[in-house]
């Protein structure tokens, strides 16, 4: 354990090491750092300072880079020709161009074992690859090691010489065990992925190009073959053919086709045979749609099918269960087993929203609910779906708030009002930006050149080209005065040049 006098040479020697390098680089930014309740903590010169993770701080100068714990005081990493780079809470990483390596929290000052040639997260987890292998969530005790892998839309899959782990987006796993050594392809056996073509590791097997056809499929291997063949593989049934050709609608069906007959293939394995393919459509992941020569027909994931009236041309967007559709030029909604809801007698309609519609009959706008009651008379030129119980509207050229009685909230005086991207509403008067609350109240008035917000609970407001920090209750945060404010929720950190 080092003494008194040892620790505050070694502070020294650092804080002189790290006045060094910001003398001698050019003319280097200045940098505050604060928490997200505006706390300072903080400032330094530098080219870029950024956090890592909760009170711990990289400064870069040049080609050095050291890392701080806490403020300046309290360094614990320094290193030339090396990026130190945020990953999760947990740990962060190096990088020098040529291998990365891991820190963790509970040892900040030395690197963990393994030595990757590249790092990357995959749904809020690590997965690095080396020379001769990848690993996932590596140095927890879930860790995982395969030859490759394969990043699909909701899972990860990783080649083992004993078979397939797959893990889920609620990181379940599952093992597909090889289930043969046929010489011949063996989707369960280890492939290293390069370019368009997957080789085998262990020998057995030979490479098959990647095609849009070729995918693993829930619990199936389903391969289209150059186009001319789609074979049906699980753990629990052997290879067979079962199409001449393969296309993907969702993650949940398919549609195959075999001569001259298609069929949608759905999660259980049901093959439900249509008349013939014009379109199709996905809806959501429990339905999907085709059209025929005659009709449009809905095809649920238990297997049933829902035909559609014949007047229908086109169906759109699903919202809340409902399906918009279009007969001739006039629109109108239907539910996922095909029954008209709303006639399809109007000009224009937007999606439902908290059960209601903004619907344009001629040229003013109103608003419908679910049985095409009219709950919001049709009086605006303009309007939006309803967000948070509010909708915007337009009327004489000016835009307002209204709440789901028809009530205003807030006049129709703006020249423009838009949902913000977490909470509120951002309002344009003239050339001066303003934002109201959840409720429609104002929170900041239109004095601003621009606002916006960088993370949840926090707007940025922007004037006489400064920019200062509110929080998303309007209370400041950080005073008009910076050039520059970095927010980073992950690591509870603002950062302010």
């Amino acid at each position: 354990m080092p003494n008194g006098k040892t620790r505050l040479k070694t502070l020294l020697v650092n804080l002189i090491w790290l006045s060094f390098i910001v003398c001698s680089y050019g003319q280097p930014k200045q940098w505050e750092f604060a928490d997200l309740k505006g706390t300072h903590k903080f400032s330094v010169s530098a080219d870029t300072a950024y956090a890592l993770m909760e009170n711990l701080f990289c400064i870069r100068l040049g080609s050095e880079s050291v890392v701080v714990e806490g403020d300046l005081f309290h360094p614990v990493l320094r290193s030339r020709n090396e990026q130190f780079l945020p990953l999760t809470q947990s740990f962060f990483m190096s990088d020098n161009g040529r291998v990365a390596r891991l820190y963790s929290r509970k040892n900040i000052n030395q690197p963990l074992p393994h030595i990757f040639k590249s790092i990357k997260l995959w749904n809020g987890r690590i997965l690095g690859k080396t020379d001769i292998k990848c690993v996932f969530n590596p140095t927890e005790a879930e860790e995982m090691v395969a030859d490759s892998f394969r990043i699909e839309a909701c899972r990860l899959l990783l080649f083992r010489e004993d078979g397939i782990l797959e893990v889920d987006s609620a990181l379940r796993t599952r093992f597909f065990p090889i289930r043969s050594l046929n010489p011949d392809l063996n989707p369960f056996s280890s492939y290293i992925r390069s370019d368009t073509v997957w080789k085998p590791v262990n020998g057995s097997g030979y490479d098959f190009v990647i095609r849009p056809g070729c995918f693993w499929w829930n619990d199936t291997l389903l391969l289209d073959s150059a186009g001319k063949n789609v074979y049906w593989q699980s753990p629990h049934t052997a290879r067979t053919r079962i199409a001449d050709s393969i296309s993907v609608i969702s993650n949940r069906f398919s549609i195959i086709r075999k001569k001259t007959s298609y069929y949608i293939l759905t999660p259980a394995g049901k093959r439900l045979k249509v008349p013939s393919v014009k379109k199709v459509l996905n809806l959501r992941d429990s339905v999907c749609a085709v059209q025929t020569k005659s009709r449009w027909i809905l095809f649920s994931e238990a297997g049933n099918r829902y035909p559609v009236n014949k007047t229908i041309s086109e169906l759109g967007s699903v919202e809340e269960g409902m399906v918009m559709a279009k007969a001739g030029k006039r629109y109108g909604y239907i539910d996922l087993m095909g029954f008209i809801r709303i006639s399809c007698r109007y000009d224009s309609l937007l999606p439902f929203q908290t059960g209601i519609s903004a619907a344009r009959l001629g040229s003013v706008w109103g608003f419908l609910d679910r049985d095409e009651k009219l709950k919001i008379q049709p009086h605006y030129q303009k309007a939006g779906s309803f967000y948070r119980n509010l909708a915007s509207v337009e009327k004489e050229g000016k835009w307002g708030l209204l709440n789901r009685q028809g009530d205003f909230v807030q006049p129709c005086i703006f020249d423009s009002v838009v949902a913000g991207r977490f909470t509120g509403w951002k309002t344009v008067k003239g050339n001066w930006t303003g934002w109201l609350s959840t409720d429609g109240k104002i929170l900041l008035a239109n004095r601003y050149t621009d606002i916006i917000e960088p993370c949840s609970g926090f707007l940025q407001v922007l004037r006489d080209g400064k920019t200062g920090l509110f929080s998303s209750e309007g209370i400041s945060v950080l005073p008009i005065q910076y050039s520059k404010i970095y927010t980073d929720p992950e690591t509870q950190t603002l950062i302010a040049r």
